[in-house]
């Protein structure tokens, strides 16, 4: 296994050995920033990329009856980062839900 980690090591040091010279500082920080933004912005791309499959995959469309377990409601709206329906409430009453994709 430890054969496959010594030429990409290898082909590593090449490439930082043959930056010019005060190149290596503001790329260092560059990918460091990039890791941190991709790090904040997890849940965001997340939550696009599972309102993207649902438009493509089309599990349920609007007017829709979902029911899952206790609740149950009818789709209203979808959106690529939120689904809406309409669920009845213990008292009758019908109330608006959001759902985050």
């Amino acid at each position: 296994m430890n054969w496959h980690v010594e030429p990409i090591l290898t082909r590593c040091q090449a490439l930082l050995t043959s930056l010019p010279d005060g190149l290596l500082g503001p790329l260092l920080f560059a990918l460091g920033v990039s890791g941190v933004a991709l790090c904040a912005f997890k849940d965001i791309f997340q939550n696009l990329r599972a309102g993207l499959l649902i438009r493509i995959t089309r599990p349920f469309r609007m007017g829709d009856r979902i029911v899952r377990g206790e609740p149950e409601g009818t789709v209203e709206d979808m959106q690529v980062r939120a689904t809406g329906g309409v669920w009845p409430s213990a008292s009758g009453m019908a109330t608006a839900l959001r759902r985050s994709a």
